[in-house]
């Protein structure tokens, strides 16, 4: 037969179009159904549809399905479906939460939602309607910091001990799901792609995750844009972020500032180079034409070395884009040589060779095996070059006239450090001045940093405390700090305009104290509301709704009803219970107590701001980053509460 099934339209597998419209993701979507003659399941068959999905009244999803009438009576179903059964049963279902994702701009990935039906349904003419519930948790991130307009390529999340991706298995008969798998397949990191996504500045981004407590621990957020990459640490210590299956955690990532880039000068004239300036040396089939030569005591000719760095070698400049380096690459740093007209280097082994300042080229040994010896030539331009040994720096060991020098005496296991001085050297660098004027004022736990601006700065490097924030235009800026009542270090270096000119200024600094919170000192009041006692009473009202302290300061709201014998208050399953804070009563804790015998079962719970924490083994919910206005509880199971009692301020 034909089996027509239609999941219902609220309780779907859905997504959100960019006309507001409800859908499930793709056409050719599969659901994966075992169906069974009895309800036991001793003997079932797996089916799977890959027939187009019609959308029906926004939201419900039609497919037919071919089963034996024979069998066809209970089914169960799970989202994503399989091609065939192989390596899944009805109580180990295998799925994957992707550990890369593509989310759309007004939701999470529709690919990394994954479905179980909640209980056996029964067909009634030929019509199973299935109720689904998400096995993912869903976070609601929004990104402040991103510079408007740039194009965002993607957002990596690495939580370093925590598993935010990867398999876990589902149980069909009884919907549990087991999040650790023997595989351990765990994924630490996310990344979500967003295909250029243009920022606003604060950029909402949806996406799925493995239920996880990232309570006490840390998570890391990388941007990538074309331009920029923004990268911001959240130490979570004496916080709580909890991503939990099938409900939203929302969470704000602020302070987003650009991670300053090291710039590697592309090796033309090396008259161009300063100290300081990081140069890349490539191995040398980057061309034909190597730009590094060298020459031991074992050989009279200059020969081309596994080093070498050609003008193809673009690396990174303040108007290009990040080009991945080559694994046989090394980055050398130039430094300081015999006087301001030459240069020294230092490679990732440590050791210290020749530099040299010429026209128009650069040429040295960069070799690493100590077993050799060391020695390098030269080009300049014109011939004018003279070579000191750093324990003869007053006595040039060749004439001006030389082009090349040889020390073809050396041992193996020495260093020997020369420097070459070459005529026509860029005059040295001045630093900018330190900034002026510099004042750090606190509201509450905001602290404004304002300087007088710097003639012939281009932007500020800006620190406070920990937090740094760089390639500031404006001569003030703004730090979000974390606590009340704490002295911060402040520090603001100028960044010059010309770096042929002048170099970075000398930090200005102060410090500033932010203000006392202003929730400190609060009296913090208890309120009891005894159901049992109520219960008991003959004056008890009609229902505990509206039930209020006798100072109005908390009241509650409920679809329960009295318990019968007089043990408090009794919920049904799916009930629920609020405790509201009046006159701006705020609550930090609640306890409740079961009545005698009886047991209390809470599901879910939500507050106004704050989710708090829930300990089921004591009945307790604190408040988490701060207090709440009201707290509702969602019952699991039949439940009998005797007493609340509420601390609030």
């Amino acid at each position: 037969m034909t089996l027509t099934v239609t999941a219902e339209k609220e309780t779907t597998r859905t997504y959100v179009d960019e006309n507001n419209k409800i859908h499930w993701s793709e056409t050719g979507e599969r659901i994966g159904v075992f169906y069974a003659k009895e309800s036991d399941a001793g003997v079932l068959r797996y089916a799977t549809t890959a027939d187009d999905y019609t959308v029906k009244d926004n939201g419900a999803a039609v497919f037919s399905l071919m089963a034996d009438s024979e069998y066809a009576g209970y089914f169960w179903a799970f989202y994503p479906g399989m091609e065939t059964s192989a390596g899944i049963t009805l109580t180990e279902v295998p799925l994957v939460i992707p550990a890369q994702q593509t989310p759309t701009e007004t939701s999470f990935d529709p690919q990394a939602d994954l479905l179980i039906s909640k209980y056996v349904v029964t067909a009634v003419d030929n019509t199973v309607n299935f109720s689904f519930h998400r096995v993912v948790a869903f976070a609601k991130m929004r990104l402040q910091g991103v510079a408007p307009g740039e194009k965002i390529s993607s957002i990596t999340l690495v939580a370093p001990g925590t598993k935010l991706a990867g398999s876990c298995t589902a149980n069909l008969l009884n919907g549990s799901v087991n999040y650790a798998p023997a595989d351990d397949s765990a994924a630490e990191t996310l990344t979500l792609a967003m295909n250029g996504r243009e920022a606003s500045g604060e950029d909402l981004v949806w996406f799925s995750v493995m239920p996880a407590d990232l309570s006490g621990k840390k998570l890391t957020v990388e941007v990538v844009t074309e331009t920029n990459i923004y990268r911001k640490e959240i130490d979570f210590t004496n916080k709580t972020l909890k991503f939990e299956a099938a409900r939203v955690s929302e969470f704000i990532i602020s302070g987003l500032t650009p991670v300053k880039r090291d710039v590697y000068k592309l090796m033309t004239r090396t008259s161009e180079l300063k100290f300081g300036d990081k140069i890349v040396i490539g191995r040398n089939n980057f061309s034909g034409e190597t730009r590094l030569m060298s020459k031991n005591k074992f050989s009279t000719s200059l020969e081309p070395r596994w080093y070498a760095s050609t003008d193809e070698l673009v690396v990174v400049d303040e108007s290009l884009q990040i080009m991945d380096l080559s694994s046989d690459t090394q980055i050398i740093t130039l430094k300081e040589g015999y006087d301001r007209t030459t240069f020294s280097m230092e490679t990732a082994e440590g050791y210290l060779n020749a530099g040299v300042n010429t026209e128009d080229e650069l040429m040295m040994d960069v070799q690493s095996d100590v077993t050799k010896a060391a020695s390098w030539t030269i080009s300049c331009d014109g011939g004018i070059a003279r070579i000191y040994s750093a324990d003869k720096t007053t006595r040039a060991l060749s004439g001006s006239s030389s082009t090349s020098y040889f020390n073809l005496t050396t041992s193996p296991g020495n260093v020997y450090i020369y420097y070459c001085s070459m005529g026509g050297s860029s005059a040295p660098l001045t630093a900018l001045p330190t900034p002026t004027g510099l004042s750090a004022t606190a509201s509450g736990k905001t602290v404004t940093v304002a300087w007088n601006p710097v003639d012939g700065a281009a932007s500020y490097d800006v620190t406070c405390g920990t937090e740094v924030k760089q390639g500031v235009l404006e001569a003030t800026v703004e730090f979000e700090m974390a606590e009340y009542a704490v002295q911060y270090n402040v520090s603001v270096i100028a960044n010059p305009a010309d770096p042929e000119t002048n170099t970075s200024s000398l930090a200005a600094t102060t410090t500033v104290s932010t203000e006392a919170d202003p929730n400190a000192g609060q009296v913090a009041n208890t309120a009891l509301f005894d159901f049992a006692t109520m219960a008991a009473s003959p004056e008890k009202p009609d229902s505990p709704d509206g039930v209020m302290t006798e100072d109005g300061c908390l009241m509650i709201l409920t679809r329960g009803s009295w318990q019968s014998e007089g043990l408090g208050v009794f919920l049904g399953s799916g009930k629920t219970i609020s405790i509201e804070g009046q006159n701006g009563k705020q609550i930090t804790q609640i306890v409740m107590t079961p009545g005698t015998g009886k047991d209390i079962k809470i599901g879910s719970w939500s507050t106004d701001l704050y989710e708090g924490i829930y300990d089921e083994s004591s009945y307790t919910w604190k408040q988490g980053e701060g207090p709440a206005r009201y707290v509702e509880f969602e019952t699991s199971a039949a439940s009998t509460i005797a007493r609340i009692e509420v601390t609030y301020e």
